[in-house]
This record gives structure tokens, C-alpha cells and sequence, in this order.
């Protein structure tokens, strides 16, 4: 594994400390020479992320729709970009492309994107290891609601080990970098 994919915010007006905390949890990554896919953005936590990934020579790819693409072009720090043409065809690409994926805080995009790589994993279209960052207690709320969908039966409960929910950048990597497939017997 050598890709990593990150999910998170593009806005510029979220707190210092989400910046802070994905920065200790991305540079234990670049330590293990992880490469980025991400969604292209050169604003908030996605841009935040690309250039430290560009900063310590790792490459930076970018999978942005033309839509986006238009409006805020390519970043400087971004050594591939691939523009297609919708939303749809940007996520299929990110998990082409990509050996694990990790939600760090973000937006109404973030949480799509994040649950769509569960489901696809729940249904055995994918088997790579998939991190909610909870940063500042950020996905709380998500994993309460993800229990509520344990405890009242509309998932298994062995699906919990979908995905690994921490803000711990040891713990996460090390997750990561030991990951044994979810789903050894085909479909659940």
C-alpha cells in the first residue's frame, strides 16, 4: 500500500486545531512514504493536506470534476490531475487509484464520500482499510448513529470493524500498515 486517499474539508474557516491535529496524523503517512489522492481542492483541509504531502516530495494526485475544475483550476502543489466529468466518475477514480482511504473533518462531501466506502465495503466491492479521523470528537455524532444502526439490528454487528474510528496518528497508521482483510469469505 503506498496511496492513500483523504476526504475532508475544502472550507478555510474551520478551526486551527483541525489543521494542527491532521498534520501530526498525515506526517506519519509521509513517514511511511504514502502518496496522496484527493479531491483537488486548494482550499481548507484538502489543500491544507496536498501541500504537505507536496512539501515532503510526495506525489500529490488530483481527481477534480470539470465543474470545480473550472472555477478554481489546478493547485501548483498537485502532480497529476485527472478532470472528469461529474462527481460520480471523481469518486470511482479516488478508490481506482487508492490502497486505503481516511475521512478527516469536513463537510456534506466528506460524509458522502466516507459512507460510500463503507457501503462498498460492507458489500464486498472493496477491502481497503477506511479511517474516520475523529478530530476534536468531530465524528461523535456519526458514531452514535452508526451504533443506534447496531444496536437495533439494520447491521451486522461485526460490521463495526468496517472501518477503524480514532484520533490517534499511531493508532490510525498503524491500523493501516497492519490491515488484514475484512472480508476473507467473499460477500456477507
Amino acid at each position: 500500500m503506498n496511496k492513500i486517499c483523504i476526504f475532508c474539508s475544502a472550507s478555510d474557516e474551520i478551526d486551527e486545531t483541525y489543521f494542527t491535529a491532521a498534520n501530526n496524523i498525515i506526517l506519519k503517512f509521509i513517514e511511511l512514504e504514502y502518496d496522496l489522492v484527493y479531491g483537488g481542492s486548494n482550499l481548507g483541509l484538502m489543500g491544507f493536506t496536498a501541500k504537505i504531502f507536496h512539501e515532503n516530495k510526495r506525489k500529490v494526485t488530483s481527481i477534480i470534476p470539470e465543474k470545480i475544475f473550472k472555477a478554481v483550476g489546478n493547485p501548483d502543489f498537485v502532480e497529476d490531475c485527472f478532470v472528469v466529468n461529474s462527481m460520480h466518475e471523481r469518486k470511482l477514480k479516488m478508490r481506482e487509484m487508492s490502497d486505503c482511504f481516511m475521512a478527516l473533518p469536513g463537510g456534506f462531501g466528506t460524509f458522502e464520500e466516507l459512507l460510500e466506502v463503507i457501503t462498498l465495503k460492507q458489500l464486498g466491492y472493496i477491502d481497503q482499510p477506511i479511517v474516520i479521523a475523529n478530530i476534536n470528537g468531530y465524528f461523535d455524532d456519526l458514531v452514535v448513529a452508526f451504533e443506534r444502526i447496531f444496536t437495533e439490528k439494520f447491521a451486522k454487528p461485526e460490521f463495526r470493524d468496517l472501518y477503524l474510528v480514532s484520533a490517534n496518528p499511531q493508532h490510525i497508521v498503524r491500523y493501516v500498515s497492519e490491515y488484514e482483510p475484512f472480508n476473507k469469505n467473499g460477500f456477507l
